[in-house]
């Protein structure tokens, strides 16, 4: 099953970046896989290189800046946003800022529908990756 993580925000916030659309997308593009890997993910997290507090948030806005296509949200204290956890999104954390990060599942029929035949492709493809050595030791 899929989660689906919700931003409940306390105070105001701006620390959450979604490119739109990408949650239709199957594979993430060569550039979102570069903007990933852009920095030490420990750093956002933690602010391992000990910068000030302006200087973090300063740092993880160019971070996010540099996902391609990627949405700013405005969230005021008491706004929700839900999404798909599939979507290309960025988010940082600064422990001056309160928010609650809370993981939940809304499925759709279709949704449901729809990971009901993917496992079932999954199930059957690695049932013919195991059935092809078998069958070549019974030919050889």
């Amino acid at each position: 099953m899929r989660l689906l993580p919700s931003k409940l925000i306390c105070e105001a916030s701006s620390a959450l970046w979604i490119v739109p659309g990408s949650h239709f997308r199957v594979h993430a593009l060569p550039r979102e896989w570069a903007a990933r890997h852009a920095c030490d993910h420990a750093d956002l997290k933690g602010n391992t290189a000990g910068r000030g507090a302006e200087e973090q948030e300063r740092f993880c806005v160019e971070y996010c800046e540099g996902m391609p296509g990627a949405t700013r949200l405005f969230l005021d204290a008491g706004d929700y946003c839900l999404y798909r956890a599939n979507a290309w999104h960025l988010g940082y954390y600064l422990p001056y800022r309160k928010r609650v990060t809370i993981i939940d599942f809304a499925p759709t029929p279709e949704l449901m529908a729809y990971l009901d035949e993917r496992v079932a492709r999954l199930r059957r493809a690695r049932e013919q990756r195991q059935a092809q050595p078998e069958a070549a030791a019974a030919m050889g």
